[in-house]
């Protein structure tokens, strides 16, 4: 059976460490990226089942990843790990097509199932 691959992407090293190898253990293969752009070019070079991304990040942020995913992979559920709890962050994400929001810091539990809902 071939594992999901999640591609985890958040400019926090050590955060995103931890996501990514809470989610290994958990039985997916993960990809990382420091921000928006690191993740284009990763999703153009591989095939991945989701996308975990912060919003907040250097040289391209989540909603602009989120947004290039729309245009161009558009198949790709997105889950997005932040800590702005705001409406209109919310709304806007919603517009945008994300599939589940979390508020950080993310429980295992609640990251697993997230993905396994949005594969679903």
């Amino acid at each position: 059976m071939l594992k999901v691959t999640v591609l985890v992407v958040e400019d926090e090293t050590l955060v995103r460490m931890c996501e990514a190898q809470a989610l290994v253990t958990i039985g997916f293969k993960v990809e990382q990226a420091s921000n928006g752009k690191e993740a284009v070019s990763i999703l153009k070079r591989i095939t991945v089942s989701a996308v975990v991304t912060d919003l907040k990040m250097p040289e391209m942020d989540g909603f602009e990843l989120i947004a290039w995913m729309r245009e161009n992979r558009s198949d790709i559920p997105v889950i997005v790990a932040t800590g702005d709890q705001k409406d209109e962050t919310a709304n806007r994400l919603q517009n945008l097509g994300v599939s589940t929001i979390l508020s950080k810091p993310i429980g295992l539990e609640q990251i697993r199932s997230a993905i396994h809902n949005c594969l679903a």
